[in-house]
């Protein structure tokens, strides 16, 4: 990956909020960001699987780590579901751990039953070619988001949902341990161009859903100020019914030319 600093990859802000009325250490949701390798994640652990936080968590860190090449050579010429199966690999040994020292019986039932988490994610990286030229590429499975908006805002392209209307309770997701005939894969978005100005957002359904909502009523002017967008406003909208109350994983990025 070439990187002779001609452009920044520049975090605006990143949220991690649980459902209202729940504790942080509740939600389900993850988020993970390296901005020496220009990788950011999201993932939305599915409720009432088998330990889904801690397979999010896996997953969104796995991407965004720099010491691994089947992780680092995921885009070029890698094989999806070998990095997957290090995720699985990583995620049983945390639940073993977790099992060896609990009394819980329906803990151990469920790990000896070979249950499984599952995880929406969206990952998504920055990489320049050998002519400065800037290029983006992103795994999509379920419905995490990506919308990548131009430097005036006025034109979006949206990865891989592009309707407020697509969300159901049903999305494909990753599972934390191998399925013989996995019906779900990832969908990849490769070498994408992208100009200084332009901004980011890679989100968990709930939010992902209101954004679209915003921009499907044109209301984008309330995407302005996302990169400020606090716990307090999201009860807010969530008191309103504008929001869903579901965990929420919020990324918001901006390609700038670098400092000088």
């Amino acid at each position: 990956m070439i990187n002779d600093n001609t452009f920044q990859v520049k975090l605006l802000h990143q949220l991690i909020c649980p459902k209202q009325g729940e504790d942080i250490e509740d939600c389900q949701d993850a988020l993970d960001v390296n901005l020496e390798i220009n990788r950011f994640a999201v993932a939305d652990g599915v409720s009432r699987s088998f330990y889904p936080a801690l397979f999010s968590k896996q997953l969104t860190q796995f991407f965004c780590s720099a010491n691994d090449s089947v992780n680092l050579e995921l885009f070029h010429h890698g094989d999806w579901k070998k990095w997957l199966e290090i995720s699985q690999k990583n995620w049983i040994e945390n639940v073993q751990e977790i099992v060896k020292h609990t009394h819980k019986y329906y803990i151990k039932n469920r790990f000896y039953n070979n249950e499984p988490a599952g995880s929406t994610f969206a990952g998504i990286e920055f990489y320049q070619n050998e002519n400065q030229s800037i290029f983006w590429n992103a795994m999509i499975i379920g419905d995490s988001c990506i919308i990548h908006f131009d430097k005036a805002c006025q034109k979006s392209n949206k990865y891989l949902i592009q309707s407020s209307k697509d969300f159901n309770f049903t999305p494909s997701y990753f599972p934390s341990r191998p399925i013989v005939d996995n019906p779900f894969k990832p969908s990849f978005i490769i070498d994408q161009t992208v100009s200084i100005d332009d901004v980011f957002i890679i989100a968990t359904d709930a939010i992902s859903k209101w954004i679209l909502m915003l921009m499907e009523t044109s209301q984008t002017h309330l995407l302005s100020d996302i990169h400020n967008i606090s716990y307090q406003m999201i009860d807010q909208f969530r008191s309103d019914d504008a929001l869903e109350n579901d965990d929420i994983a919020l990324l918001v990025i901006k390609i700038v030319k670098p400092a000088t």
